[in-house]
């Protein structure tokens, strides 16, 4: 069995690395005289990219742009995504194993830069590519096994005149936000879970003049501003254990720093704390 020793830091993008993991798993091929058919290679470099690089059993979910959340509630329950146009489907991607859920679970911790176990169980991160990933390890805290679930990120977001297209919101009071946000009035976007807070935030931000500074302060990023003069801001967790963590950096403390920043909008993605008496 030959060993195939890969380290991503050293690969700058994503296309090289699957070019990288061809080229190994072609010349195994060749070195070891393997007899494949042209159509199993491809196969073969499939899972191979997939597993090396990319997401697993779930990849091809996390590249359909037209899936918004995908989540898992623990072994031998099938995936289920929410799709923009058909809402709430199962798929028939299933973890059915605790042994490969848990290890799928750890990968995307690592992939988040972050850890999970027994001793810490739960764990809300960002992916890379600013998918946010809210976890849950074993089943303890939820009795079916380890849960994933996955909060996508979209790279081109939606604009204010799509809002209006949908129908989400009339041109009317898109064009009376867009007067109270250049005249820097406070708005509070307010809404059920999942109800297009956060793109609604993302929309009206795009009325913040070019030029203006902005701070925004997150748990997670999921804010996609256009602006230059823009600093996304996140809490960072605490180190050590548990109930002994050091250097945590809230969304208090982020707040108070953007105040002293000067900036011309400070926009906050979620209030639920001591950050509210700061606002």
């Amino acid at each position: 069995m030959e060993e195939v020793d890969v380290n991503l830091k050293d690969i700058e993008t994503r296309e090289k690395a699957e070019n990288y993991l061809k080229d190994k798993t072609k010349a195994i091929i060749k070195k070891y005289h393997i007899k494949v058919q042209p159509e199993a290679v491809d196969k073969l470099i499939y899972y191979v990219v997939r597993d090396f690089i990319g997401f697993s059993k779930i990849d091809p979910l996390m590249k359909d742009h037209l899936i918004e959340d995908i989540s898992a509630d623990g072994v031998n329950i099938p995936i289920y995504v929410w799709h923009r146009l058909y809402e709430s489907l199962p798929t028939n991607v299933i973890f059915k194993d605790e042994t490969e859920l848990n290890s799928f679970i750890i990968r995307l911790a690592y992939l988040a830069g972050k850890n999970i176990s027994i001793a810490s169980p739960i764990l809300d991160a960002s992916l890379p590519e600013g998918s946010r990933i809210q976890l849950t390890y074993g089943n303890e805290v939820t009795r079916r096994g380890s849960t994933f679930t996955i909060r996508r990120f979209k790279v081109d977001p939606l604009s204010i005149s799509d809002l209006i297209a949908f129908k989400t919101i009339s041109s009317e009071m898109a064009a009376y936000l867009w007067y109270i946000i250049e005249n820097r009035a406070s708005v509070i976007v307010a809404g059920g879970v999942a109800s297009g807070k956060t793109t609604m935030l993302n929309c009206l931000s795009m009325f913040i003049k070019p030029e203006m500074k902005v701070v925004s302060v997150e748990d997670t990023q999921e804010l996609n501003l256009p602006h230059e003069n823009w600093i996304p801001s996140v809490v960072r967790l605490g180190f050590g254990h548990e109930d002994k963590k050091s250097g945590s950096i809230t969304l208090f403390d982020l707040l108070k720093a953007a105040v002293r920043q000067r900036p011309d909008y400070i926009i906050v993605g979620e209030v639920r704390g001591e950050e509210a008496y700061t606002l």
